[in-house]
This record gives C-alpha cells, sequence and structure tokens, in this order.
C-alpha cells in the first residue's frame, strides 16, 4: 500500500472515531437534560403562608399577596387540562402555566394521582396545588381558608 492509500485510510478512521465521540457526547448531554427536567419536575412545591402573601416555593414557583384571593377551595378532581403553555409535564406531575378548559390560563403544582386540590382564584389568575400526602393539602387549605377569613 502507498503512503497516500495508508494516509487516506487513517483520516477515514480519525474521521469515525471523532464522529463516535460527538455521538457519545450528545448522548450524554441529552441524558443530563432529560434526567435535570425530571428532577426538577419531581421536586416538590410547598406552600408557605405568611402574615400578607403565600408563597409556592420550589421550582417554578410564585407568590400572591393574600389581599388578591378571591375563592380558595378544595376540589377532588381538576378540569380538563388542554395544553402545557410553559412548564413541565412528566406522567402526573405537572407544573407551571397550562391551560384548562373553563377556567383559560392559570399555574399548576400538582401530582394528578393524589387528590385533593386547592383552588386559588384571583381576579386575575388561579393555581390548583397539591401535596403527595392528602394530609398535608388539607392542612395548607384549612390555614389557607383562615387565614383570607381573618
Amino acid at each position: 500500500m502507498t503512503r497516500d492509500a495508508s494516509d487516506h485510510l487513517e483520516t477515514k478512521d480519525n474521521i469515525k472515531r471523532i464522529l463516535r465521540l460527538i455521538s457519545i457526547a450528545m448522548a450524554i448531554f441529552a441524558f443530563i437534560v432529560i434526567g435535570v427536567v425530571v428532577f426538577l419536575t419531581y421536586s416538590a412545591n410547598e406552600l408557605e403562608i405568611e402574615a400578607n402573601n403565600i408563597i409556592v416555593t420550589g421550582h417554578m414557583g410564585t407568590e400572591l399577596a393574600i389581599a388578591d384571593i378571591e375563592t380558595v377551595e378544595l376540589h377532588q378532581v381538576i378540569p380538563k387540562i388542554n395544553r402545557k403553555v410553559g412548564g413541565s409535564s412528566v406522567f402526573n406531575r405537572k407544573k407551571g402555566q397550562f391551560l384548562l378548559e373553563d377556567l383559560g390560563r392559570g399555574r399548576l403544582y400538582v401530582h394528578l394521582n393524589k387528590p385533593p386540590f386547592i383552588y386559588i382564584k384571583t381576579s386575575e389568575n388561579y393555581i390548583f396545588i397539591n401535596s403527595k400526602d392528602s394530609t398535608t393539602t388539607q392542612e395548607w387549605y384549612k390555614v389557607l381558608n383562615q387565614k383570607i377569613n381573618e
């Protein structure tokens, strides 16, 4: 084999090696991104009730002034989810902004398979939130209901 032919084969082998490494790196990156999304989606959100505000802690959390709350209700089901607007949805865990039938755009922090759900409505928005533990959800509801009725 001539030197030119040998160099050509080495170059082809180097290109194959580089392409294989790029493919492996892309696969690792994809697994990391998927892992982060799943972790953030399943990370807990808590409902903190302060003197003048309620805070949904954690990833994609939010804050509402208690004075802005019009309604607080405990629901066993939530309306049909038409689509995700911004947020994450992994199996029964929904977190972020969603478009719900008859309610429009609002925020969900729910485990769909773990009712009940607290429905918090303001003049401009709404939130559905629950904990994996129904007792915790009911306690949040009780404390929040007392707070807005003070």
